[in-house]
């Protein structure tokens, strides 16, 4: 088949640093004739897609920001409302993509959740940057953005696997979750406790969205890893291409 002959709709998961797993099934997915016609993202998979559709290549990505240093765009704020505050990274964002969602290449959803009203919302529309660093704020960790009155953050904690914005608009469903789920026996801090808990919500959440794919990539060997390994970042990418490409090569579409 060719590329134009396999247009899929593509949902990316939560979860930190392993979101460059990701790019790395993206990578696959594209080499094997794979046509991504939308995508929708939430947290970190929300800022691979609007990077991948704002029409950077996934290898791309990936150089850009092992170059500028994914790190030093979280600095500490006072802790009144949240630990960081990603104004660096907003900056970023402001400065090599588009203005608004709706202006990206590949029609592209980014889920938030509103933390004032309880729910999730899905943006098509609306100011890119701050609705991605809306969707990428977990919460305790990062400040909530505030956006028409409205304090947004981490889309992870009501839905970390956003597939239902892409039914009805995409005949086939490709879904990539960076978060394995297994058994862990030490919870030495704060953050590990925040990121197990993160799990167990989304745990039997995501569960029930596989049964809305046509295809569902999750690489084990990534629960190995936390959400700040951003320095394992090509590391991550090999493990999202290699599950791909297993995956694909099972798969018949």
């Amino acid at each position: 088949m060719t590329r134009k002959e396999k247009p899929v709709g593509l949902a990316l998961s939560g979860g930190g640093a392993r979101g460059f797993a990701h790019l790395g099934v993206i990578q696959a997915l594209q080499e094997h004739g794979y046509n991504i016609k939308m995508l929708s993202g939430v947290s970190a998979g929300a800022l691979a897609a609007v990077f991948f559709a704002a029409g950077y290549k996934p290898l791309e990505i990936l150089n850009f920001f092992l170059e500028k240093n994914y790190l030093k765009y979280f600095r500490l704020s006072i802790p009144n409302r949240g630990f960081v505050k990603n104004i660096a990274l907003f900056k970023l964002m402001r400065d090599v993509l588009p203005e608004r969602i709706e202006d990206l290449k590949i029609p592209t959803v980014i889920t938030v959740t509103n933390l004032n009203e309880g729910k999730v919302e899905y943006f098509s529309e609306g100011p890119l940057a701050r609705m991605v660093l809306a969707s990428t704020s977990i919460p305790v960790i990062f400040q909530p953005v505030v956006y028409n009155n409205i304090s947004y953050v981490d889309g992870g904690v009501m839905n970390n696997l956003p597939v239902e914005p892409l039914r009805g608009k995409c005949r086939h469903i490709v879904a990539s979750h960076v978060n394995p789920f297994s058994k862990q026996d030490k919870l030495e801090s704060i953050l590990k406790v925040v990121e197990r808990c993160f799990h167990l919500a989304i745990k039997e959440n995501t569960e029930r969205k596989k049964q809305l794919c046509t295809m569902y990539i999750e690489p084990e060997k990534l629960y190995h890893y936390k959400i700040f390994d951003f320095k394992k970042a090509p590391k991550l990418f090999d493990m999202g291409y290699e599950a791909a490409v297993k995956i694909i090569q099972e798969h018949k579409m």
